[in-house]
């Protein structure tokens, strides 16, 4: 008993430990059917000569599984089943019996990986009866105390790996051991309560959603809390388009409406016909009148000066304006608010014709371009984040013609 107790110690510490992992696995209700062979335990010791050499016999029945039913890969499990043993000798020297018993138990299963891998082990404890029936062609020791039928608790345990097949069906394997409360469910009174060994392999359905999609948007709620966007709204950036949408078909950022931040949004350069992954026919795209806000063109801190990074993008920008000779751009510079206005004010403006200058050098009529700065005064986002300051900090480019 002590020993049970220990173990069961031992897996509600697991459990605590591991109780973040399985939170979003899927709760799916599975029912099985199992068989294999089980041995008598705890009958003599195996020197004694009241020893009695235990046979493998059959042991199987049915099995219900609530996976992950209470979260961080705990399963509540009901067992009914049916298992016969008995000695491995008839030898008149020995005292021979069969023993036949139902039990039925309760048991909390543990994953402590998640259960849509491959390969899932876990481990099973619980409380239950055990219902034998000693009245197959036993010969008993004449002066035994023993009972012929004896109802006890019993405590099983049980170590296995689930394999998924599929959604659906998966099979089982098990190694288990179940200890009773009495000596009496085996003839041999040896002072050590009964129980027996038992190896299984079974086969197990479940029902119900694989995984659940609280805002119906494609996405799981488990693949949404892994990409960050809100399991509870369909479109997390607004920009018209489903999650999922965005992940499976578009390959879009959900968390972006601009993925590519060329300046036009997900869903309208999808409606027009452009890739919401390449910046460069946003430029192309807009009309007489309308802007786009490249925000990846980068500059160095407090400094007008163009990163080599940023080029790439200017060359696109370079090449719309080549396949365009009537397109006319105003270009204009915003900053964050760090820092004094001032500054800002002149550094947009400082930004803004560094942009003109490098796409002058580059071949394009000065003409065709004009500037000016706004500073820190047309943010499009907060000021009080990284990721809002990143936004504001940006060059827009106006078609004028």
């Amino acid at each position: 008993m002590k020993r049970i107790l220990l173990l069961m110690a031992f897996v509600a510490l697991a459990v605590q430990t591991g109780y973040s992992q399985q939170d979003d696995a899927a709760k799916r209700v599975a029912i099985g059917l199992q068989g294999g062979l089980s041995r008598g335990a705890s009958e003599a010791h195996p020197e004694s000569p009241d020893n009695l050499p235990q046979a493998w016999g059959f042991t199987g029945g049915l099995f219900g599984l609530f996976r992950n039913g209470l979260g961080a890969g705990l399963s509540p499990e009901l067992n009914i089943g049916y298992t016969s043993n008995s000695t491995s000798k008839t030898d008149p020297a020995f005292w021979s019996y069969k023993t036949t018993y139902i039990t039925t138990d309760v048991r909390l299963r543990w994953y402590p990986m998640m259960q849509d891998t491959k390969w899932s082990p876990y481990l099973s404890a619980g409380a239950g009866l055990i219902l034998p029936s000693n009245n197959a062609g036993i010969t008993l020791n004449p002066d035994s105390t023993y009972k012929e039928n004896n109802a006890s608790i019993a405590f099983p345990i049980t170590f296995g790996l689930t394999n998924n097949l599929s959604d659906d069906i998966a099979v089982d394997l098990n190694l288990g051991w179940m200890l009773s409360l009495t000596d009496d469910i085996h003839p041999s009174h040896d002072g050590t309560n009964d129980g027996n060994f038992s190896a299984k392999l079974g086969f197990m359905y479940s029902f119900g959603p694989i995984e659940a999609d609280s805002d119906g948007d494609g996405l799981s709620d488990k693949q949404e809390k892994a990409l960050g966007t809100d399991p509870r709204n369909p479109d997390t950036d607004g920009d018209t388009l489903k999650d999922g949408d965005e992940v499976n078909v578009y390959h879009t950022d959900p968390l972006n409406k601009d993925t590519d931040d060329g300046g036009v949004d997900d869903n309208i350069e999808i409606k027009a016909g452009t890739d919401p992954l390449e910046m460069s026919d946003d430029i192309a795209s807009i009309g007489i009148g309308e802007t786009i806000q490249i925000r990846n063109i980068e500059f160095e801190t407090a400094k007008s000066t163009i990163t080599g990074k940023s080029e790439k993008i200017l060359n696109q920008v370079l090449t719309i304006l080549n396949k365009k000779p009537e397109m006319e751009l105003d270009v204009t510079g915003h900053t964050d608010a760090t820092g004094s206005r001032d500054f800002n004010m002149q550094l947009s403006v400082d930004r803004a014709k560094s942009v003109k200058d490098w796409l002058v050098a580059k071949g394009i009529a000065e003409s065709r371009l004009s500037t000016g700065g706004l500073g820190p005064d047309k943010p499009i986002a907060t000021n009080d984040t990284p990721d809002g300051r990143r936004r504001n900090r940006r060059v827009e480019f106006r078609r004028t013609k």
